[in-house]
Order: structure tokens, then sequence, then C-alpha cells
């Protein structure tokens, strides 16, 4: 019987989750009504996930398909929302277009006119 190691990257052949080097993907991202939550956060612990399991040694296209899998099906919806070009499987934009979509694009005019509206009241100190 082959041992955690043999059975492909340490991962036992039961898991669900495929580990690499012993160390488990984060979990999905909550994605609720097509928002996704705490998407800084959950980037956080997938970048530090591809260090410690040297995920970036590892080829492209593979790269690509773990974090689609690591993502889940309702991720997967979202990245074939994206209009990517043609056969484009680059991880780095990939990412930039769910940076994209879960962060949005800041309006700057309404952001400073909301700053602005800050009114001091008699009892904050400066």
């Amino acid at each position: 019987m082959p041992d955690a190691n043999e059975a492909g990257d340490g991962a036992a052949a039961g898991d669900a989750v495929k580990m690499i080097g012993g160390v488990k993907p984060p979990a999905q991202p909550t994605i609720s009504n097509g928002i996704i939550d705490d998407w800084k956060l959950w980037k956080q612990a997938w970048d530090n996930y591809v260090i410690v399991s040297r995920l970036n040694k590892q080829p492209a296209d593979y790269q690509t398909a773990m974090f689609l899998n690591v993502i889940g099906p309702q991720g997967l919806k979202i990245y074939n929302s994206f209009e990517l070009k043609e056969n484009s499987r680059d991880l780095a934009s990939i990412l930039q277009h769910f940076h994209a979509y879960a962060i949005g694009e800041v309006n700057e005019t309404y952001e400073r006119y909301i700053f602005n509206q800050r009114v001091q009241k008699a009892d904050e100190n400066f």
C-alpha cells in the first residue's frame, strides 16, 4: 500500500481537496449573490498557499487548474463570465479579473463627497 507521499504530492487517496506537500489549500471563498466576500483575505490565504506548497514551481497550466479547482463551482461560474482573450489561462490575468470583479471600481468623486460631509461632534477629539 503506497504511503501518503506516493499517493500524489502528500494527499491521501480519499481526501476531497488534494493537498500539495502536506499543505491544504484555502477553503472556497464565500460567494453570495455573485459577490465574493472577504476577497482580499482569501487572496492573501491563496498567495500564502502558493508559496508554502511550492505551487509556483509547477507548470502554469497546473497552477491555473488548481486555482480554478480551489475557487469552487460558484467561482468557476464567475470565471466563465469573464471576457478573456482566446485561450487565456494565465493565472495572473485570471486573478486580476477576479480582483476587479470582487473589489470593483471606486468612485473617487463620491468617496471625496462622503469624506468631506463628515462633521466632528462636540465630544470628539481632533
